[in-house]
């Protein structure tokens, strides 16, 4: 038995609307800076911004002295003396120059220490 199609009671045909085109934005231009240098702002040759941009080179610390300083904590923290037993010892740069290894500018801290020192 075929099925038959109800007719629409209202007998309406669908509605066909237009194609809606959106209209074109123009192109924005950025806007042309100027380039700005260091010249420009004052800074001529080597200046304190420019001491900043090297990185300094680090020195191995000798063995040696490395032993010496470790004898010299007593294995704690030269810090905040926590025992050390089970850590790693970092061994911190009191001027933070990593070229300059003498005994007065090392300090054997903890990991917790040394990451406090760096955030000063």
């Amino acid at each position: 038995m075929a099925t038959r199609r109800k007719k629409d009671p209202f007998d309406l045909e669908p509605i066909k609307l237009p194609k809606l085109t959106l209209p074109k934005t123009p192109k924005i231009k950025e806007p042309v800076l100027p380039k700005i240098t260091w010249e420009g702002l004052g800074f001529t040759g080597l200046n304190t911004i420019d001491q900043f941009d090297e990185k300094k080179k680090r020195v191995p610390i000798p063995q040696s002295i490395k032993t010496e300083i470790l004898l010299r904590c007593k294995g704690k923290c030269e810090k905040c003396h926590t025992s050390l037993k089970g850590l790693k010892p970092d061994i911190h740069h009191k001027n933070r120059d990593p070229a300059d290894n003498r005994k007065v500018n090392l300090l054997v801290v903890c990991p917790n220490c040394h990451r406090k020192l760096h955030t000063k």
